[in-house]
């Protein structure tokens, strides 16, 4: 219980530098994935980054550039799933990110205008819940991972098909590190 208290201290302490120190508020907001922005979600390209430097060298960045490479797709598209997922789930229907994610699989799809598409969506969700006021509907981790899950499998075409060997490792590395 003490140690709960000194903690919150120390927090408290720690805002309080960030709040006064203009100098270290702004180097924390700097190297915050947000790039500077103090609230929000993150954009594709935003998490993408953050994806990609946290991944150098970790199961995440391999899974993500060894299973496009074994399916012939960019490392984008699985990148885009993943994001999907993690800013939309609860907000956006499970169809809709589905939807996105088949139409992603196919190569002649523009990845930007998808980008574009669901950002409209999430925007319309927002914008719906709000005038509504309507508490966010956020689903628990496992829930939002099955439809991460379903949204990978369509945009590597894997359908329902039980995967093997370094394919199955790929993806559970990716529904790990989201």
């Amino acid at each position: 219980m003490r140690h709960a208290a000194e903690e919150e201290g120390v927090l408290s302490f720690l805002q309080t530098v960030k709040q006064n120190l203009p100098i270290v508020g702004l180097l924390s907001r700097l190297t915050a994935p947000e790039g500077g922005q103090t609230a929000g979600p993150l954009s594709y390209g935003e998490y993408c980054r953050a994806r990609f430097e946290s991944a150098d060298g970790s199961a995440f960045g391999t899974a993500c550039t060894e299973l496009a490479r074994g399916r012939k797709l960019n490392s984008r598209a699985l990148l885009f799933v993943c994001w999907m997922v993690a800013q939309g789930a609860g907000l956006v229907g499970e169809d809709v990110i589905l939807a996105a994610s088949q139409r992603v699989a196919s190569r002649s799809v523009d990845l930007e205008f998808e980008l574009y598409r669901y950002e409209e969506a999430l925007d319309a969700a927002r914008k719906r819940r709000t005038r509504l006021k309507a508490p966010p509907a956020l689903p628990g981790r496992e829930e939002a991972a099955l439809v991460l899950e379903k949204g990978l499998r369509a945009v590597c075409r894997l359908g329902e098909e039980e995967l093997g060997g370094e394919e199955a490792e790929y993806l559970t590395a990716l529904l790990k590190g989201w």
